[in-house]
């Protein structure tokens, strides 16, 4: 048994043992929500490791396709490259007899180009062809303001 302390001396070991109980609780109270953090972030890291499991998943079910579509996107491509230069080399020998005449006065061909142009252009030409031109006429385009050139006259030979 332990002796009596004097009184003031009681007071203050009574001050300190309810300090500490306090601290005691006030640190338990800590400790609480702590481990209620914790345990929010395990529940928040646990969805996360879903979501990574399964968006690898959904990659990996993906990535052959992807290859796939690659590839084709590479060949459609090479097919389109393919097709334009075709398309501007039929255009090239469309338009490599093409005549283009500048500076024919508008309306000095009257109603029919053809009529008007194929006589003086075997004569220029020194040609017997008897048919020389399949399609004619003049740039699109408004008449030319006055004081302007001519619009162009385009001439397609067929020899």
């Amino acid at each position: 048994m332990t002796a009596a302390l004097p009184g003031k001396m009681q007071d203050t070991l009574d001050n300190i043992l309810g300090a500490s109980e306090e601290s005691k609780n006030t640190l338990w109270q800590e400790i609480g929500k702590v481990s209620v953090e914790l345990s929010l972030l395990r529940t928040d890291h646990q969805n996360l490791s879903a979501r990574e499991k399964s968006t690898k998943a959904t990659l990996a079910d993906l990535h052959p396709s992807y290859q796939t579509h690659q590839t084709e996107i590479t060949h459609l491509l090479e097919r389109v490259q393919w097709l334009k230069n075709r398309a501007e080399d039929a255009e090239g020998h469309n338009s490599h007899t093409n005549l283009r005449i500048n500076g024919l006065p508008e309306g000095t061909e009257g109603q029919d180009m053809v009529a008007f142009l194929e006589p003086r252009l075997k004569s220029l030409l020194d040609t017997q062809l008897t048919y020389f031109m399949s399609w004619r006429g003049r740039i699109m385009a408004g008449p030319p303001a006055p004081g302007r050139r001519p619009k162009p006259v385009v001439a397609k030979q067929l020899h």
